[in-house]
């Protein structure tokens, strides 16, 4: 169905959602977005921010973790599925990213983790 949403954006919407009072796509992304996002970090400048991940060397990082680990969770030490079909392996930092600048490109400081289960070892 069609709606007007509250910010003046015209949407198609599921009833049920309607019903939810679920907002457009454009509403959505922007209740998710800065300080309202899960991942905010507070003790990141805005310079940090805009310059995330963006620093020379860090694709280099990713995929010389991924060769350190070869290309196996160290959590939970799988590397392929049943199916003979790599698992997605995410490069993460053991020491935070944000508050330890000195070791965001050092390779001992970067595991491979398995990505369909690294929400439940977030914590």
């Amino acid at each position: 169905m069609k709606y007007k949403c509250v910010c003046g954006n015209i949407s198609k919407i599921i009833f049920n959602n309607f019903r939810k009072q679920q907002k457009c796509k454009k509403c959505g992304i922007k209740k998710m977005s800065g300080k309202n996002n899960y991942g905010y970090n507070p003790n990141l400048t805005d310079k940090d921010r805009e310059n995330r991940r963006r620093i020379n060397g860090y694709k280099q990082w990713i995929k010389n973790v991924y060769k350190k680990d070869n290309w196996t969770c160290k959590k939970c030490k799988t590397k392929k599925d049943n199916n003979n079909k790599y698992k997605k392996i995410n490069a993460h930092h053991i020491e935070g990213y944000a508050e330890n600048k000195e070791l965001r490109m050092d390779i001992n400081n970067g595991n491979g983790k398995n990505w369909k289960k690294r929400l439940k070892w977030k914590k």
